[in-house]
């Protein structure tokens, strides 16, 4: 028996986004007409318009079709580049979610920008932290408590607690507080904020890294979004300096000064090997090695020597990668090229712009030539899909090959765009977006900008 709605829909070529109300004249655009240029979708069953990230249906229920993905097999024609901006200053990257660019200014202040043209972003929710914008921040689909649905929730940190924001709301509150004389490890100003300090997190759990203020020491926090599951705290990292908390295939992953510590998270145990004559990148101020902002030069996983961790850093005056084997007890270093770059991919791992190839850690892409890429350059890769700059004769014209079901290449021009400012590749629905910072010029705002195709018709 098929319930019926508990509403009456609203009419069909009304917009879906609370507070708009606009009527679409054209569905087939796939955004609304406001400013925001909101993605929707269309009920195949009933014709009710629809947020396009939707699951179900609003007015019958029945499940929507997945979100589009890029297939250029599908493009009638090479398509052209648009531009949207968001104005403000940034020190941590865009994260596309939900059909949605959502962008932390170093004030607190988040907006929320669709990709649809002309786009303006939304001023969404301010995080009332003079220092949350200085470090990493995520997004996930959470299950809060005992609910039996996720909902997507945006964390970030201060030196003084946790905040999360459900994406559904516009205040954020306070989600964790460190005990009486402690304090959460992180950046509390533009220029700490080139250090890999920050929250990571998963659909079930967040992790970080709290101290007693002056101490030369931290400890790895681990909390769960069931409030049914307790904290905890794994091991202690001697140090000052830290690389992590990092987050995937059931690891977390911290990198000290002295040692580097991988805790699966569920057989709860911990692995840790030390560090000889080896330095960790704690920051991005190398000029060898590039890294877009929010990029963390840490990862752990299993290959065919067991559970493995690489590391960026220096030994013996060259920097490159230093591959840590828990259970054979050993380590290797391998040089990076200078100019080399890296960056992360979706859902989890890394991609390294190795100037003649792209290596891939925890991503499962094939091995092939990929040409000269353009130095220091990100790579993005998310699931099948894969992007890069080729190597320009120009400062102002950039060049991309884009892997999206068969390659294709695509150009644009921007000298703002380089390996200093350039946030990374990604992929968001059906579009391929490079994101980076643009500086305070006398005609333009200082900002974030975004030039992005799309990659369906």
């Amino acid at each position: 028996m098929t319930l019926a709605p508990t509403s009456v829909p609203e009419p069909v070529t009304q917009c879906p986004y609370p507070g708009c109300g606009r009527t679409l004249p054209n569905l087939t655009s796939g955004f609304c007409a406001c400013e925001f240029r909101e993605p929707v979708a269309v009920c195949r069953s009933c014709g009710v318009v629809c947020p396009a990230d939707a699951r179900f249906c609003r007015g019958c229920r029945t499940p929507l079709p997945p979100p589009e993905t890029p297939d250029i097999r599908k493009l009638s024609s090479t398509p052209s580049p648009q531009v949207l901006f968001v104005p403000g200053v940034f020190h941590a990257p865009p994260i596309a979610h939900g059909r949605h660019l959502w962008c932390l200014a170093a004030g607190g202040q988040l907006s929320r920008l669709s990709l649809g043209p002309g786009a303006k972003p939304r001023d969404w929710a301010l995080i009332t932290s003079p220092s949350a914008g200085f470090n990493r921040f995520a997004i996930v689909d959470a299950v809060i408590g005992n609910r039996a649905a996720r909902r997507p929730m945006l964390l970030a940190l201060d030196s003084e607690g946790i905040w999360s924001l459900p994406l559904v709301q516009h205040e954020a509150s306070i989600l964790y507080c460190p005990p009486a004389g402690h304090e959460i490890v992180a950046n509390l100003s533009a220029a700490e904020s080139i250090f890999f300090r920050g929250l990571a997190a998963t659909p079930d759990a967040y992790a970080f890294l709290m101290r007693v203020p002056t101490a030369r020491e931290a400890v790895l926090a681990i909390r769960y979004f069931d409030d049914d599951r307790a904290g905890s705290q794994p091991f202690q990292i001697a140090g000052t300096s830290f690389l992590g908390p990092v987050m995937e295939n059931g690891l977390v992953t911290v990198c000290g000064e002295e040692e580097v510590f991988v805790y699966r998270i569920n057989e709860q145990e911990r692995e840790s090997f030390e560090l000889r004559n080896f330095t960790p990148l704690f920051s991005r101020s190398s000029a060898e090695l590039k890294m877009p902002l929010g990029v963390v030069p840490l990862w752990a996983g299993f290959g065919d020597r067991g559970l493995e961790a690489r590391i960026a850093g220096t030994r013996d005056g060259q920097t490159g990668w230093l591959r840590v084997f828990f259970e054979r007890h050993y380590d290797e270093f391998t040089p990076l090229p200078s100019q080399a770059s890296i960056a992360r991919a979706e859902p989890s791992g890394l991609c390294v712009n190795l100037l003649e190839t792209i290596e891939f850690l925890g991503v499962d892409q094939p091995s092939r030539h990929y040409g000269t890429l353009e130095p220091g350059m990100p790579v993005g890769c998310s699931g099948p899909n894969m992007a890069y700059f080729n190597r320009a004769d120009s400062p102002m014209r950039h060049q991309l090959t884009v892997f999206a079901g068969l390659p294709i290449g695509l150009d644009f021009e921007d000298r703002d765009c380089h390996p200093n400012s350039c946030c990374g590749l990604s992929f968001d629905g059906p579009s391929l977006v490079v994101s980076y910072i643009v500086p305070s010029k006398p005609k333009s705002e200082r900002g974030l900008r975004f030039t992005h195709w799309r990659l369906r018709n």
